[in-house]
């Protein structure tokens, strides 16, 4: 139903996608870096909190300060670096594009953040992730398919049969009410 998709084996239709699939994975990448960076800042300032001490900051304040920086930078790296593993789902579309919008919140990564964010919101991308509703192409069905998928499209298009008999119904007893009967 749905193709793999590695971090290095990309195999975009269009070569417009495979671009931004690139540089997310680019963002991605750096923003990881980034975040691990702040991890490690973190570990040295809560191992290190006696020598940094001064005269107006005291060492729980830093031990605090350097386990918040810890815990954050670790959970945004795991995050980040989590995105090079993600299957081609609409929802790992989603999930990048929360990644994308974590950029926008700091001005340094704004630039990077804003044409990515415009590149991954067009149509071509999200139907690259398989998101029906705004993919370039139309659904269809093959006989290499397993049977429950070709029996769901089948059921789709009988219940849009019966409801639209259920509507000439609707409409055929309307009519029938709206006359007026003889005197």
């Amino acid at each position: 139903m749905y193709p793999s998709n590695s971090a290095f084996q990309v195999q975009a239709e269009d070569a417009g996608v495979s671009k931004v699939l690139f540089w997310q994975k680019v963002y991605c990448a750096a923003m990881g870096l980034m975040y691990l960076s702040v991890m490690v800042l973190g570990a040295v300032l809560m191992l290190f909190a006696d020598e940094f001490a001064s005269a107006g900051r005291d060492v729980p304040e830093l031990l605090i300060q350097g386990f918040v920086f810890a815990a954050m930078g670790a959970i945004f790296t795991a995050a980040f670096l989590a995105s090079f593993f993600l299957p081609r789902r609409p929802w790992a579309w989603v999930y990048n594009l929360v990644l994308i919008s974590v950029g926008l919140t700091s001005c340094c990564c704004i630039p990077a953040a804003i044409p990515l964010l415009i590149f991954w919101i067009k149509p071509e991308v999200k139907g690259f992730f398989s998101k029906a509703d705004y993919a370039p192409f139309v659904y269809q069905a093959s006989s290499e398919e397993p049977a429950s998928t070709q029996e769901g499209v089948g059921m789709a298009e009988e219940a849009t049969e019966k409801q639209g008999d259920v509507e000439a119904q609707n409409k055929a007893q309307n009519n029938e009410g709206s006359e007026n009967p003889p005197a």
